[in-house]
């Protein structure tokens, strides 16, 4: 900072007030926040206005920029306090840092080139990814199974996450609250070993049954924690399409189904996988069937093998609450 044309008295007092500024914090929500006493910036931009045109946005800013970021944060799974309401408060710092922490970025809650970038899709670096609904984070050409619903008991539930952990097989699980609670599913454990955690809500109710505080209220529960979330029986519609939107949540669907709380035994859904998959499918397949049998895992990876097709791994660490738009 360079002070011209003033006496030595005046220019320590504006040294002074500036450093004990920059020292100040703002302390909201448990986000530490450096002050600023200048006026909020407003900004103005549209949904179409190119990364590289888009401002650096920080805390106070205002406008259709900030309204566009919050959109954009959400349409990742990021839960925005407040929602796309055009004002870079408390809340949108703490979804900011997220995003950037999930997207392994510099984390400082300030929205420059790299996280416009990164936010619209042009980024080349960070885990990326466009969300899928039919392949719940399976955004390559890999397979993916999908085990939902509740496991019989804690020690089938952790040793179906062993066994894939011991073959290098990424599985999602999708315990229902209910289930985790009655201590019969482990998200913690499932995360320690790498693999993707999926909220199936808490009572495995119909979504579209409910109504949208009911949604919220099964979304919400404090037992799974995860911004991807199976709907029970796969039923939704645009209104708990909204709901799940609006809370930062993807919606965690399949593309092949072996049918395997049908009747069948849990080797003929293996044998079904083995024979219908391709690259891309994310596979449904359920904790109280064919996840009781870990045995099937490898047996499904060695299938796939022969075909020339390739299961999702687990992630080398802990997976997170908040994930990417891509697991695998």
């Amino acid at each position: 900072m360079h002070i011209f044309g003033i006496d030595k008295r005046t220019r320590t007092i504006k040294l002074a007030t500036a450093a004990a500024v920059t020292a100040t914090a703002l302390t909201a929500g448990g986000v530490a926040i450096s002050a600023n006493p200048a006026k909020a910036a407003v900004r103005s931009c549209s949904a179409g206005t190119p990364a590289t045109q888009r401002p650096v946005l920080e805390y106070r800013d205002v406008g259709s920029c900030v309204t566009e970021l919050q959109r954009r944060l959400i349409s990742h799974g990021i839960s925005v306090t407040g929602g796309a309401d055009g004002s870079f408060g408390p809340g949108t710092v703490t979804a900011v840092k997220r995003f950037q922490q999930v997207r392994r970025l510099h984390v400082d809650g300030i929205v420059g080139q790299v996280t416009w970038s990164t936010l619209v899709g042009t980024a080349s670096s960070g885990a990326g990814g466009t969300y899928r609904t039919t392949r719940c984070g399976n955004n390559g050409n890999k397979v993916l199974l999908v085990f939902d619903d509740a496991s019989p008991s804690m020690r089938g539930y952790r040793n179906l996450v062993a066994t894939a952990k011991a073959n290098n097989i990424g599985i999602a699980v999708a315990p229902n609250g209910n289930a985790v609670r009655a201590g019969r599913a482990d998200p913690a454990y499932a995360r320690a070993n790498g693999m993707l955690v999926v909220d199936h809500t808490y009572d495995h109710k119909d979504l579209t049954r409910l109504s949208s505080s009911q949604i919220q209220w099964e979304i919400t529960q404090p037992y799974v924690r995860s911004n991807y979330v199976r709907p029970p029986y796969g039923a939704y519609n645009a209104r708990v399409s909204s709901v799940l939107a609006r809370n930062g949540k993807y919606n965690c669907m399949w593309n092949l189904d072996p049918r395997d709380w049908d009747g069948k035994s849990a080797w003929s859904a293996a044998n079904y996988i083995v024979r219908n998959a391709s690259a891309g499918s994310t596979v449904v397949v359920h904790l109280n069937h064919m996840g009781a049998t870990a045995s099937t895992l490898p047996y499904i990876k060695k299938g796939l093998a022969n075909r020339g097709l390739t299961m999702c791994a687990p992630w080398s660490g802990p997976t997170r609450e908040h994930m990417p738009p891509t697991y695998c």
